[in-house]
């Protein structure tokens, strides 16, 4: 059975008037479902499911985003899951990023 992973995650960020903008390039190898999901201050903020394969571009918005800054240091927590075929996940890799 071949092992079932997230290869490597390519994350950009920018910023869009007040919302955050989110472009994801993943490698994969396995599963059938990537779910990524953006939390930051308790609570989630964006989450899309797309099908796996041998990799996955998606973009996310994170409304009314808090930019980092020295100032005020926001920092949001990506999650990546990589789900089987029941929904259970196989690999998971976390990034925080401001």
């Amino acid at each position: 059975t071949p092992v079932s992973c997230i290869e490597a995650v390519r994350p950009e960020t920018a910023l869009q008037g007040s919302d955050g903008r989110l472009a994801l390039a993943v490698d994969l190898s396995g599963g059938t479902r990537l779910m990524v999901t953006v939390s930051g201050h308790g609570q989630t903020v964006s989450t899309e499911t797309v099908r796996a394969g041998q990799g996955a571009d998606l973009s996310l918005t994170v409304p009314n985003v808090r930019p980092w800054s020295c100032e005020g240091p926001a920092l949001y927590r990506l999650t990546l899951d990589l789900l089987d075929a029941a929904g259970g996940t196989v690999d998971r890799v976390e990034l925080e990023m401001g």
